[in-house]
């Protein structure tokens, strides 16, 4: 649709006296790209700003990715219990860039961009006039705090996914809500369906957030509980079959072709074990002194505190949703299934995630998608305040000014700028230069100490996650069990004990001094640095095999 400017626009909210003509999506799309750029230039570790990523997680999940793309077969070959799916992407983040993280830098601009796409039509489904200038700052409160870690989390992936969902759902509450008027001879039954279209679609992101980490997959969990229930009510059984059958279609369309990677591999008994087996009763065995209800509501409250910059917009926002939605005025009827189903929502999506005995600070970025009710609620509290101040003023002065809505644009991208700048909790690393860095420091080392050569070198990752050095050697690791994963596992230690005892690895890096291999192992380097995050440091020890 083409809107001309000087006439009516959300956009220029009517305010720009000078005739241009463009498609609103067109400019909405452009400007969320922009600022999911401006924003994540700083926020992420993966960025080319940074000297490198030094994040353990997104180390080993390019140690992986890249490891698949050099012929082994994930869980059989090489060891780490996430899903198939974050591994590939990863690996394609690979090809672009073998030392580097630029590859992965740019699925986090891709994801973000959608996130704020549907986050910007989440508050056109409510607000006639839709602000752009909040995109760059509710971009800040997404990717700024705790809960972001450094970037590159599979929950961060997962956000246009969830959002999207949210959106769909939002759509049909609306959609229902402005048509409940209308009836025919079943009643009201037919406006609470999607189409089937959009069914298949749910089925699908469902098996995408599945077959990457399935705790993620409680969103569309909810929502089919939410639909189920609904056409129950209205006992639409017909529709109820065939929406199953879209549903179940989408999901076998990504699970099928994940089942035939192990099959043809022979490694589904080794997805059983490391995907699920290890998971379910492996992963949660850790002692954690009180029941699993209360720790777990303890962890939701612990993220809430820690991530302000979002938790308030959850807060604020899903509260005005359900309260507005039960207790409507001038005779609108009440909204009872976007605000049940959206609170619905919420609990289910949180109890798939901290129902357990670990706790991950990331986890928390997934319950950000609600913080777009926030959104909703900024927008609508910044057209009154807008409203009321033309109001105020002689001669309404704003319509004199040209260019207002573009202007304000800028200016939120520069405040969201210095904002993720100063109070990003990532850029402390930006001080430091790329020699100053452990793995490079490394590198150089092995370089001069091999004389260049470091075809088929053999590097572990002793006790830790990966700790970089695969990475900006360019090298695939030689150990099914490369690296720690945060598990209780006997063989783990076994194999990683028994190849220092062997000799078989050429270089170890780890954080603490090595007690297994001593007889073979020399001290090459030892390098404090902060680790992962500001004020923490660690020692980096680097190892070489005795010559």
């Amino acid at each position: 649709m083409i809107y001309d400017f000087s006439k009516d626009s959300d956009f220029l909210n009517r305010q720009v006296n000078y005739k241009f003509k463009c498609d609103r999506n067109v400019v909405a799309f452009a400007f969320c790209a922009i600022s999911a750029f401006t924003v994540l230039l700083f926020a992420t570790k993966n960025s080319p700003l940074y000297p490198f990523q030094d994040g353990l997680d997104a180390n080993t999940f390019f140690s992986v990715g890249k490891s698949l793309f050099n012929g082994k077969v994930l869980y059989r070959d090489i060891y780490e219990h996430k899903g198939l799916i974050l591994y590939l992407l990863y690996g394609c983040a690979y090809l672009l860039s073998h030392e580097t993280f630029i590859g992965v830098f740019f699925i986090e601009l891709l994801c973000g961009t959608f996130t704020l796409w549907y986050s910007w039509k989440i508050i056109s489904l409510y607000e006639k006039k839709t602000y752009l200038f909040l995109l760059p700052i509710f971009g800040c409160a997404l990717w700024s705090g705790d809960a972001f870690s450094y970037g590159g989390q599979p929950e961060e992936i997962v956000l246009p996914v969830l959002m999207w969902g949210l959106y769909t759902f939002l759509e049909l509450g609306k959609r229902a809500n402005s048509a409940n008027s209308v009836k025919d001879k079943d009643g009201d039954k037919h406006i609470y369906e999607l189409p089937l279209s959009k069914v298949f679609l749910c089925g699908l992101w469902a098996a995408v957030l599945f077959w990457m980490k399935y705790t993620l997959t409680g969103f569309f969990l909810g929502l089919v509980i939410i639909m189920f229930f609904v056409q129950i009510k209205h006992r639409n059984y017909i529709y109820l079959v065939k929406c199953a059958g879209a549903f179940i279609a989408g999901f076998f369309s990504v699970t099928i072709p994940v089942l035939i990677y192990f099959l043809v591999n022979n490694a589904l008994g080794d997805l059983w074990q490391v995907y699920f087996y290890n998971l379910i009763f492996r992963y949660n065995e850790r002692d954690i002194g009180m029941s699993r209800i209360e720790y777990s509501l303890r962890k939701v409250l612990l993220t809430f505190w820690r991530n302000k910059r979002f938790s308030l917009m959850i807060v604020a926002g899903v509260i005005w949703f359900v309260t507005s939605g039960l207790w409507k005025k001038n005779n609108e009827k009440k909204d009872i299934f976007t605000s049940m189903g959206l609170l619905f929502l919420c609990i289910v999506t949180t109890v798939s995630i901290y129902y357990s005995r670990q706790y991950n600070r990331y986890w928390g970025e997934v319950l950000a998608v609600f913080s777009v009710t926030g959104l909703v609620l900024a927008n609508r509290c910044c057209g009154r305040l807008i409203s009321w101040t033309k109001k105020k003023m002689d001669a309404t002065v704003l319509d004199r000014i040209k260019y207002t809505e573009i202007v304000s644009a800028v200016l939120s991208i520069m405040l969201a700028t210095v904002t993720i700048r100063t109070f990003g909790d990532n850029t402390y690393l930006l001080k430091y230069d790329r020699e100053q860095m452990p793995q490079y420091i490394f590198k150089e080392i092995i370089l001069e100490r091999e004389g260049g050569d470091t075809a088929g070198l053999k590097i572990l990752n002793y006790e830790s996650l990966d700790l970089g050095l695969h990475t900006v050697m360019d090298n695939v690791p030689f150990l099914k069990y490369f690296c720690d994963c945060n598990i209780i596992l006997p063989e783990l230690y076994d194999a990683q004990d028994n190849a220092l005892i062997n000799g078989e690895a050429d270089y170890v890096i780890c954080l603490d001094p090595i007690d297994v291999g001593v007889d073979r192992y020399e001290l090459i380097e030892k390098v404090p640095f902060e680790m992962e995050w500001e004020n923490y440091y660690r020692d980096y020890y680097l190892y070489g095999l005795k010559k």
